[in-house]
């Protein structure tokens, strides 16, 4: 549901429209994260890549998956680009209204005011970039955000009571209703988040510009450096209780905050490198996370487990682990419990990301295998789950979230309702 929202919103600001063929782009994009978190003989002998490539299948796979990219990049471009033309040919003004127009104005300056031309490949790669960078990023934080937030009530009401009280009688909440309202706990539940799940645990690859020394290491000149965000975000040196989601720890005198480049908080938004989508991507998680909050009650059904410990906390995985709770009154429809399986709790692999020196050595993390926790039996006839909402009719959903069973969701009473 979190990673459709994102979608949805990216596709709006790429080409202001959510297309039908979005699907398959979406399973494209799951294929290439697939191919690239497995592991790769080819960077044992970067001499036989081709030949290995070749031989793997990897290389043809990622020719299919080039195509559908392709494919549907050009029939975007192309679309948009007679639409304008049509604007043109009927007197009508030209407005950016995406990124697509944006890149197509640029594409008729004069190439010397880039010093490149924008080209319509150039085009493809700013999309494809914010799909790859923008959608699964900011959806699994907010989904880990909510498994937070859900298994803590305490937590969950005030930040309802919150939400409630800003925007009490409101059916429609917008972008600008969160600018205008200075919602500070909902700002701190995401930082937490983003802190204890991060969108990246190992940051994207630097290079070391001069040989230098760190921590009694040489580090050369040219070297492949990467930061281990999510043991800084755990170390107890800068955070009191690092394990514990604690919101009001960003609101204490002297906490770190996402700005700058300290050590404790380190994170996409520090130094020049910053990612170019974060102030973005926060203010859709915040909306998305917002909405959640205001028209829903949540608590956990019965046979909750805990989630794993590890760095894979922030990492999507290449198919859901999810195993679904006892269907309730009113979810009947819901597939059967099935039993938990073992998991694999890490696995990064290096190569996946760009390299930036002749000089770059491969390196591995390697985690543990461990088994999932077994969850207690649910109760052969589990108390009705649903309710009902102030016009009747009645209401009950399920999310996904983290290694935990899907969450009971109700419409709550207070917040308006469609009929």
């Amino acid at each position: 549901m979190v990673h459709d929202i994102s979608s949805r919103t990216i596709s709006r600001l790429s080409f202001g429209e959510v297309r039908d063929d979005m699907p398959v782009f979406q399973d494209a994009i799951k294929r290439v994260i697939g191919l690239s978190s497995g592991s790769n003989v080819s960077d044992l002998f970067p001499q036989l890549r081709e030949v290995l490539g070749e031989a793997s299948g990897k290389k043809r796979k990622l020719q299919e998956i080039h195509r559908t990219f392709d494919r549907i990049l050009v029939d975007i471009i192309e679309k948009r680009r007679r639409e304008r033309s049509a604007m043109v040919a009927t007197g009508k003004e030209v407005v950016d209204e995406n990124v697509v127009d944006v890149m197509l104005t640029l594409q008729q300056q004069d190439d010397n005011a880039w010093g490149f031309p924008v080209t319509d490949n150039t085009i493809k790669v700013v999309v494809l970039d914010m799909f790859t960078g923008g959608t699964r990023t900011s959806g699994s934080l907010t989904e880990w955000a909510m498994s937070e937030i859900v298994r803590n009530p305490r937590l969950m009401r005030k930040l309802q009571d919150e939400i409630r009280r800003a925007f009490r009688g409101k059916e429609t909440i917008t972008e600008t209703d969160l600018r205008n309202n200075d919602l500070k706990y909902l700002k701190l539940a995401m930082k937490e988040a983003i802190r204890l799940h991060p969108a990246a645990p190992p940051l994207v690859p630097q290079e070391s510009i001069t040989t230098a020394e760190l921590g009694g290491y040489v580090v050369p000149g040219g070297s492949r450096i990467v930061v281990n965000a999510w043991a800084i975000s755990r170390d107890p040196r800068y955070w009191k209780d690092p394990e514990e989601f604690r919101p009001e720890r960003f609101a204490e005198d002297g906490a770190p905050d996402f700005h700058g480049s300290t050590t404790s908080s380190r994170r996409s938004r520090a130094s020049r490198r910053m990612c170019p989508g974060y102030n973005y991507g926060l203010a859709g998680m915040q909306l998305a996370l917002l909405q959640l909050m205001y028209h829903f009650d949540w608590r956990l059904p019965p046979g909750l487990t805990r989630p794993v410990n590890g760095p894979t906390q922030s990492i999507p995985r290449a198919r859901p682990n999810i195993e679904p709770a006892q269907p309730s009154a009113g979810t009947s429809h819901l597939p059967t419990p099935q039993p938990p399986r073992g998991t694999l709790t890490g696995g990064v692999r290096l190569s996946a990301f760009p390299s930036f020196s002749r000089r770059s050595r491969l390196a591995l993390l390697c985690f543990l295998p461990r088994p999932a926790p077994h969850p207690p039996a649910a109760p052969a006839s589990p108390p009705p789950l649903h309710a009902k909402n102030p016009n009747g009719l009645a209401c009950s959903a399920h999310l996904s979230v983290g290694r935990y069973a899907p969450a009971v969701v109700h419409d709550h009473p207070s917040a308006p309702q469609k009929p």
